[in-house]
């Protein structure tokens, strides 16, 4: 399953992300994995954590070669995890990070070639510009399909602007077509103190929508899915 995950903070999303098969690759931008209690920590061997925790310093001080350098070794270790056949699951905390990481390398390009020319820098994509940076976030998604991985997907969350206002409410940050390419997206809150998942959209069964789970874990969503598409 390809599942995007996203809520507020502190409600076991990393955690979650723990909880699914081994052995799994965890993409460690947002430290999340850090936080997660031992005793919710998979057994030795069993998760293979890749920190990528200095992405903010990087945004920070517009340092181009690093950040196109983090997005060559992001791909490379991706790939890696893809080809190992030990490996089930492949966690992205956050993929929100990981749009912001693709944005700033492909500006970053962009942005070489225009020193070349004599051209000025420039701080943001001209919309007509991101459809590199789009094609490549789809791979991601559509080569977890094709490697028969499971790929789950944690997102902060942003406030949604309309006419230049608040609105109050809230969606996932980062790449926009991540919903379309999931099997299913989840969202975290928290309930009496506990965390509550529930299933925002879900391709395999129509059923699962609108669904909670409490103190959820991957093997959960999954066995609630499994009888919902057997009914």
């Amino acid at each position: 399953m390809i599942i995007s995950l996203e809520g507020v903070r502190k409600t076991t999303k990393s955690t979650f992300g723990l909880s699914a098969p081994p052995k799994i690759v965890f993409f460690n931008f947002d430290l999340g994995v850090d936080r997660v209690e031992p005793r919710y920590r998979p057994p030795e061997g069993t998760v293979t954590v890749i920190d990528y925790g200095t992405l903010a310093i990087t945004n920070k001080k517009k340092q181009t070669a690093f950040v196109q350098k983090e997005w060559n070794r992001l791909l490379k270790e991706y790939n890696d995890a893809l080809e190992d056949p030990e490996v089930q699951t492949v966690v992205f905390d956050t993929f929100t990070a990981v749009w912001e990481l693709r944005r700033l390398a492909y500006l970053a390009e962009l942005n070489d070639d225009a020193e070349k020319k004599g051209e000025s820098q420039r701080r943001n994509l001209m919309p007509q510009e991101y459809f590199i940076p789009n094609t490549d976030m789809k791979m991601i998604l559509t080569q977890a399909k094709i490697h028969n991985k499971h790929l789950i997907l944690i997102h902060h969350l942003k406030e949604v602007y309309k006419e230049g206002k608040p609105t109050g409410e809230m969606e996932a940050d980062g790449f926009k077509y991540t919903g379309d390419l999931a099997d299913v997206i989840l969202q975290s809150n928290k309930k009496d103190g506990k965390p509550v998942y529930t299933v925002k959209d879900c391709g395999l069964t129509l059923r699962a929508e609108g669904l909670e789970i409490e103190e959820p874990t991957f093997q959960k969503v999954e066995e609630l899915l499994t009888k919902l598409r057997n009914m």
